[in-house]
């Protein structure tokens, strides 16, 4: 949804798409950082580490997504590891 600003002085409409701008900048930062994120966990750190847990922390109730331990690696959520190995490959 666009407003527009038209009915604002022209100081107002400066001020006010200069913080769009920063917003608009740290988006694409925050978007940047989370896919490389997700790439260097797959590709560096997980490939190092003794034992690694995967969780979706969105829900109230944290879930397991994978998890790799002695017994090898184990994946509880195919369809959530799925999408964000693939995050990890398409953005990087």
């Amino acid at each position: 949804m666009k407003t527009s600003l038209a009915h604002l002085p022209e100081s107002k409409q400066k001020e006010i798409a200069h913080i769009l701008g920063i917003i608009k900048e740290e988006t694409d930062v925050i978007e940047r950082r989370y896919y490389r994120g997700i790439k260097n966990l797959y590709q560096l750190y997980m490939p190092i580490c003794d034992e690694w847990t995967l969780v979706d922390n969105m829900d109230l109730i944290p879930e397991v997504i994978g998890k790799s331990d002695s017994f090898g690696k184990t994946v509880f959520n195919d369809e959530l590891w799925s999408k964000i190995i693939q995050q990890g490959h398409e953005k990087s």
